[in-house]
């Protein structure tokens, strides 16, 4: 008969997320896991698989609550362009947090391995337009209600959107002025409602 699990499997989850997420995938050791989740290696082994099934499952839950914040933020903006600011708007108040400077795990893992790995890679992708299927949503919303105008290019916008957030992850990680900040985010906006 099998023992039975001596910790909280999302948990342990939760803490490699966080070690991930504080060092990257190559400077994350064994020990340095181990010691955050509070399991020994053959336990983590034995349920996670290794350290690279282990860090694919802390980075699609990543992902996962990554996409929910945005749908979440985009629906208490509003319908429409409000869902947008809402969003972007997120970005400036990002910048008055210290933890910031940690970046988005996603983009850090895009950074640091999806050029030499073409499983994430491909990961990357799929998530990116996920995020952009999103956007497009929004923008969606914006053209019914007449904000936008009716030839609105939506998916190519959302796909720029994508990747603005992306840069913006990147930007916070040297914690910019808040002045930066809100100018590039004006700009962004500006480049999709046609602002000037």
């Amino acid at each position: 008969m099998a023992r039975p699990r001596e910790f909280d499997e999302e948990q342990a989850l939760g803490a490699a997320l966080e070690v991930f997420w504080d060092l990257g995938y190559e400077a994350a050791s064994l020990s340095d896991l181990t010691e955050r989740m509070g399991i020994n290696r053959p336990s983590l082994y034995a349920v996670f698989g290794g350290k690279r099934q282990l860090f694919l499952r802390c980075l699609n839950l990543y992902q996962e609550n990554y996409y929910e914040g945005i749908r979440q933020l985009a629906a208490r903006g509003g319908p429409g362009l409000g869902g947008l600011l809402a969003v972007f708007r997120q970005v400036v108040e990002m910048g008055l947090d210290p933890r910031a400077r940690r970046g988005c795990l996603f983009v850090n893992t895009m950074a640091e391995l999806a050029g030499r790995d073409a499983e994430l890679a491909q990961d990357a992708l799929r998530f990116q337009e996920r995020l952009a299927g999103l956007f497009a949503g929004v923008l969606g919303e914006a053209v019914e209600r007449g904000e936008l105008p009716a030839d609105t290019k939506i998916r190519a916008n959302a796909r720029f959107l994508t990747m603005a957030l992306g840069g913006f992850s990147l930007l916070l990680k040297s914690g910019p002025p808040q002045e930066v900040l809100e100018d590039a985010v004006e700009r962004t906006l500006a480049a999709v409602t046609g602002g000037a």
